[in-house]
């Protein structure tokens, strides 16, 4: 039975909730504070206080719909429970309060993810993190920030391993880079120069040829930084430069992988799949290109719609490619295809 009452967050324990055929149940207090200290329990109580397998449901003050699914003891959460704080993150671990703490799993809601130590919500100690993008550090965590020794694995190929201090590798870390694995020092103002440099100043769309199915008049559109009609050749410096910077460690001189002949028929295929399955958002894959500049597998980075990740891949895999060059000779690399999804009136 599922009831309300007033939480009052007096020192430890407060009244919460009449469980049928029990006593007024108490559970410990709740970060962040409930609205009007208000909380919902749904399931049992001995002596007074929420003890059993339930779910404590509460509005936090800042605004988030908060649900604890665990077992209670006294009035406590008692070993792992899960909890999932509205769109905002879902963890399961231990908690403190209501907040995440000690060890646990943290999934966000724009797909960071973390394993390993927390302390009241901020990651401390060594832990392991998965960026949207598909990038890894595992290490040391100090103020919810990767700080101390660690190592950060880059999605496109290449590691940098050493210190890291609030999220970032400093200079005199080793970098690996991507394609040759080769070993160099990182120069993290190289690095940021690279990361700061000019932005695209030209949005290149293709749309699709017909309707969305059910509408006359909506289309699938992706927009591109890049033109897509055009091979590596084609591109100015500037857009090489800036294709080249999404390689968190290709070394100088070196070339990513590229479609031969740009990706504007790939693309046709990838608009006619989006608009028949009506997906949108940023769809993500990365291709590793073999040196003969052929396709040798395709790896999903996030989510999106399964039945159009299969038809990139399938796509992606017939297109032909120019391969990586890694001090002057071809060399295998992936190749990112990053996509953002629209449909829009004609």
């Amino acid at each position: 039975m599922k009831t309300t009452l007033p939480l009052l967050l007096a020192c430890c324990l407060a009244p919460l909730a009449h469980a049928e055929g029990a006593p007024d149940c108490q559970v410990g207090a709740l970060l962040p504070a409930p609205v009007d200290q208000s909380v919902h329990w749904d399931g049992p109580c001995k002596d007074g206080y929420a003890d059993g397998t339930g779910v404590l449901e509460w509005t936090a003050t800042d605004g988030t719909a908060r649900r604890i699914e665990g077992k209670f003891a006294h009035g406590a959460v008692s070993g792992e429970a899960k909890l999932k704080a509205g769109d905002k993150f879902t963890y399961v671990g231990s908690l403190t309060n209501g907040l995440p703490d000690g060890e646990g799993y943290l999934h966000f809601a724009n797909d960071l993810r973390y394993e390993g130590g927390i302390r009241m919500m901020q990651r401390e100690g060594k832990g392991v993190q998965i960026y949207p993008n598909g990038d890894t550090y595992q290490g040391e965590f100090h103020a919810d920030h990767p700080n101390g020794k660690g190592l950060l694995t880059f999605a496109l190929g290449g590691t940098v391993e050493g210190e890291f201090r609030d999220g970032s590798p400093v200079d005199g870390d080793k970098i690996t880079y991507a394609g040759s694995g080769r070993t160099g020092t990182f120069d993290a103002a190289a690095r940021n120069a690279a990361r700061s440099g000019p932005k695209p100043e030209k949005t290149f769309k293709q749309r699709q040829d017909d309707a969305n199915v059910g509408t006359l008049l909506k289309k699938t559109i992706v927009k591109s930084s890049l033109p897509t009609n055009v091979g590596w050749d084609g591109l100015t410096p500037e857009q090489k430069a800036q294709f080249s910077n999404r390689y968190p460690a290709l070394e100088p001189g070196d070339e990513p992988p590229y479609p031969v002949h740009g990706l504007a028929e790939f693309d046709k295929v990838i608009l006619a799949a989006a608009g028949k399955f009506n997906a949108r958002g940023l769809l993500r894959i990365n291709v590793l290109v073999g040196t003969d500049g052929r396709a040798k597998e395709v790896r999903r980075i996030g989510n999106f719609d399964d039945d159009v990740v299969r038809y990139v891949a399938a796509a992606a895999m017939a297109l032909r490619y120019k391969p990586a060059v890694c001090h002057g000779q071809p060399c295998e690399m992936l190749y990112p295809i990053s996509m953002e999804i629209t449909h829009h009136l004609q």
